[in-house]
Parts: C-alpha cells; structure tokens; sequence
C-alpha cells in the first residue's frame, strides 16, 4: 500500500517500492531492540508542524486506522474459523 500511494503520486514503481521497504524496516528496526512504545517512536520521528505529524493525525482522526485494522483482523479471524471447520 506504501509503495501504490507513492505511486499515484507520480513516484516511480522501483523508488517507490524501495521507500515502502525501507520506512517498513527502519519501523521494524526501531521496535526490534524493545524498549520503545510507538508513542516514544512518534515522538522522535513526528516533527511538530511536520508530515509525519499530519499523516499520523490523518490516522488518528476518528480512529480511521484503528477500525480498518480491526476490520481486517475480524475478517481474518472469520476466514481462519471457516478454514478450520
């Protein structure tokens, strides 16, 4: 999805696909030690007044992420319940 937004954009496929890859595992990375919450996170890479910040608001505003993850979870569960019957 990273790599499509970028995309529609008018950001070439491959530079496209290899920012998506890499915001993925700088994310990744700064979650693999432990010891930092994604509040923690935000606040080192969420410039006040900055992009981050305003995507991050995008996200937040009426819990629009938050209902599409748990959207897609529940689709998961049903799928995985039907596959075991």
């Amino acid at each position: 999805m990273l790599a499509k937004t970028a995309e529609s954009y008018g950001i070439k496929e491959d530079l496209a696909r290899k920012v998506a890859v890499n915001v993925l595992l700088g994310s990744a990375l700064v979650f693999a030690n432990g010891g930092t919450t994604l509040e923690d996170a935000i606040a080192r890479i969420a410039t006040p007044g900055g992009t981050t910040e305003a995507a991050i608001k995008t996200f937040n505003k009426n819990d629009a992420l938050l209902k599409l993850y748990k959207k897609a979870a529940a689709a998961c569960i049903k799928r995985s319940e039907e596959l075991g019957k």
